[in-house]
């Protein structure tokens, strides 16, 4: 997924920046990527035993309309830390970094959703 390239490439820029000039890794930060879209979004609440396995579908499925979700993506090949740079020796640890989450969000619900109110900022206040 090009959205976790780039914030990878974005991270690990920072930290050789940080550490190439003596002053260390800044732990404070932190980087979620999100996709910003015009798209509707919906989750679906659904029983396993709810699908026809003829046809794929299933019945009794609840889709909730939502403003934006978060979608766990394994994490491509390219954006793979070395297991020497890391410290991480417990496997709950390490697979913890073969995932990342990516916030999916709706153009309309995205000030709301980082709770910024443009009114007021744009009002000065």
């Amino acid at each position: 997924m090009q959205v976790v390239e780039g914030a990878f490439g974005l991270i690990t820029g920072k930290i050789l920046r940080q550490v190439s000039t003596g002053i260390g890794y800044d732990t404070e930060q932190c980087y979620i990527p999100i996709v910003v879209t015009t798209a509707n979004l919906y989750s679906c609440e659904y029983d396993p035993g709810d699908f026809d396995m003829s046809t794929g579908l299933a019945s009794g499925a609840d889709l909730q309309k939502e403003e934006f979700l978060i979608y766990e993506c394994p994490a491509p090949v390219t954006t793979s830390f070395p297991s020497q740079l890391t410290g991480l020796d417990r496997p709950e640890d390490v697979r913890s970094l073969t995932k990342w989450q990516v916030v999916v969000a709706q153009a309309k619900s995205l000030e709301k959703m980082l709770g910024v109110d443009h009114r007021a900022a744009s009002n000065g206040g």
